[in-house]
C-alpha cells in the first residue's frame, strides 16, 4: 500500500512538472515585459503642433503675392561672415563678422558694402546692375570687373574671392517659382524633422523621354507657411546654392528674414548675413547703385576660370 501511494505521489509530481514546464517561458516572457515596457513622454514641438494646411496653388499664390509686393529691400543693420575653401579640400578661411549695409532692388540691383569694424572704414564694397559687377577691395587698391553669368571666376592671387552678387540678389529676392515655362513641372510632399513639419516644393525640368532634373526646391515650414530653405541646382543636378532662412519678422505685414545663410559647395564659399531690421521698398536714388572708385585703383579684370586670354 505504501508503495501504491508513493507510486501516485511520484507520477503526480511527474505530472506536474511536465504539464506547467511548457507554459514556463510564456510566463518568463510575460513577466519580462511588463518589467521593461514604460511610457515615455516626448516632448513635442510647439511648430509641429501650429502645422498649417494648405494646397499647392494657395502656396503658389501666397508666393507670388510675397514677391510681387517687395521691388525694394534695404538694411543698414547687417553683419555678415565669410567662409571660403570647399569642405573637400580639408582646409578653410573663416572671415570674423563685420557689419555694414545693404541696398536691394529688382530685378537684379544690389549694393553690399562690409567696413571695419573699429573705424567703419570699407573693407570690400560690391556693386551690380544686371550681368557685370565691380568688388572694390580697398586693402590692396584693387577694383575687380567681372560678370554675374561667369559660371567659374579664376582670381590670381585672391582664390578666396569667389562670390558673385547674383547669389545673393536669388537668396534674398528669389524669383518666382512658378517660371509657367514650357517643360517645367511642379511637385509637393511633406518633410518634417524634430522641430516641425514642411512642405516641399520642387521645380523640375524636362530633359529626355520621362527623365526631368530639379531646377529649385522650397522647404516652407507648416507652422507659419514662411520659406525655411531654398536649394539651386545645376545643368548636371548638383546642387549650387543652399540658402536657410530664420528669425523671421513681420515688416508692413510682410514675413521677411533676419538671417540668411549662403552656402555655394561648387563655388566654395559661405556668407552669412544677420540683419537687425529690413526696408521695404525705399525710394531709393538713381545713383544708389552707381560706384566711383578713387582715382589710381588697379583694375582687375575677371574671367572664365581656364579661359585663355
Amino acid at each position: 500500500m505504501r508503495r501504491r501511494d508513493g507510486y501516485r505521489w511520484s507520477g503526480f509530481l511527474r505530472a506536474a512538472v511536465s504539464g506547467v514546464s511548457p507554459l514556463l517561458p510564456a510566463l518568463l516572457v510575460l513577466a519580462s515585459a511588463c518589467a521593461v515596457k514604460t511610457t515615455v513622454r516626448v516632448p513635442v514641438s510647439e511648430k509641429v503642433l501650429a502645422a498649417k494646411t494648405a494646397t499647392l496653388e494657395e502656396l503658389l499664390s501666397s508666393l507670388a503675392s510675397h514677391n510681387e509686393r517687395i521691388t525694394s529691400l534695404t538694411s543698414g543693420t547687417l553683419k555678415a561672415s565669410y567662409t571660403s575653401g570647399k569642405v573637400d579640400s580639408g582646409k578653410l578661411q573663416a572671415y570674423h563678422s563685420a557689419p555694414g549695409y545693404i541696398l536691394l532692388k529688382r530685378p537684379d540691383s544690389i549694393l553690399l558694402n562690409i567696413q571695419n569694424p573699429v573705424t567703419k572704414t570699407p573693407l570690400f564694397e560690391l556693386v551690380s546692375v544686371g550681368d557685370p559687377f565691380e568688388i572694390w577691395y580697398p586693402r590692396e587698391n584693387k577694383l575687380f570687373l567681372g560678370n554675374n553669368s561667369l559660371k567659374e571666376i579664376e582670381i590670381e592671387g585672391h582664390p578666396d574671392l569667389t562670390l558673385r552678387p547674383m547669389h545673393i540678389i536669388e537668396a534674398i529676392l528669389p524669383k518666382r517659382f512658378d517660371s509657367g515655362e514650357s517643360g517645367t513641372h511642379l511637385s509637393m510632399e511633406e518633410a518634417r524633422d524634430a522641430k516641425t513639419r514642411y512642405y516641399v516644393l520642387c521645380l523640375l525640368k524636362d530633359v529626355q523621354g520621362r527623365i526631368v532634373r530639379p531646377l529649385r526646391k522650397l522647404w516652407i515650414d507648416r507652422s507659419d507657411l514662411g520659406v525655411a530653405r531654398q536649394e539651386i541646382y545645376d545643368e548636371s543636378g548638383r546642387i549650387q546654392s543652399v540658402v536657410s532662412y530664420s528669425r523671421l519678422t513681420a515688416v508692413d505685414g510682410l514675413q521677411l528674414p533676419l538671417s540668411v545663410k549662403i552656402d555655394r559647395p561648387l563655388d566654395g564659399y559661405a556668407l552669412d548675413m544677420e540683419f537687425r531690421d529690413w526696408h521695404l521698398n525705399p525710394q531709393l536714388p538713381q545713383n544708389a547703385f552707381e560706384f566711383n572708385p578713387p582715382e589710381g585703383a588697379n583694375r582687375v579684370e575677371l574671367k572664365e576660370k581656364g579661359r585663355s586670354e
